[in-house]
């Protein structure tokens, strides 16, 4: 007898596998892995936490006229813990061409929100979540809410909450 959730998920697998995962950026091809382990995303999730965290803590130093305390992470570790998340969520054939997109010597360089924003959409292929909004869907804000026309720090640029 065969177990209909054990083949229907072998399918899943295979199909994700075998289907083209490429796409490209920026006139560079990237493929991103068919699979990677949770563990991928959680450092930078953990790292966005922090500094969110560090921004409201700033925040409320700020409003009391304190001194504001020193973040837990810089721009240079989110930084670098969003190229580590990118490096394993893509294959290693495309490593020569995301190095081209992050060189220094790279006329249109990708920005801090940018790199942020590509690690949230190659989580989401590599873990087959969808990448779009879905139709009819609310950005979540609603409608008695106001954005704020405050700058923001470039770790915050970088975050989603």
């Amino acid at each position: 007898m065969t177990d209909q959730w054990l083949t229907s998920f072998e399918e899943r697998r295979k199909e994700r596998e075998q289907a083209d995962r490429s796409f490209v950026l920026l006139g560079e091809t990237i493929t991103v892995k068919p699979s990677v382990a949770p563990q991928v995303g959680i450092r930078l999730n953990s790292a966005r936490a922090t500094a969110i965290s560090d921004l409201v803590a700033a925040q409320a130093a700020r409003d009391k006229g304190q001194d504001v305390p020193a973040p837990g992470i810089t721009d240079e570790q989110m930084l670098e813990i969003a190229e580590e998340t990118i490096r394993a969520l893509i294959e290693p054939s495309s490593l020569e061409g995301w190095e081209r997109l992050r060189s220094v010597d790279n006329p249109a360089p990708l920005t801090f929100r940018e790199i942020f924003e590509l690690c949230d959409y190659l989580i989401a292929r590599a873990s087959g979540i969808p990448t779009d909004a879905l139709a009819g869907s609310s950005n979540g804000q609603s409608a008695g809410k106001r954005s704020s026309k405050a700058a923001s720090s470039s770790k915050a640029a970088g975050l989603k909450v």
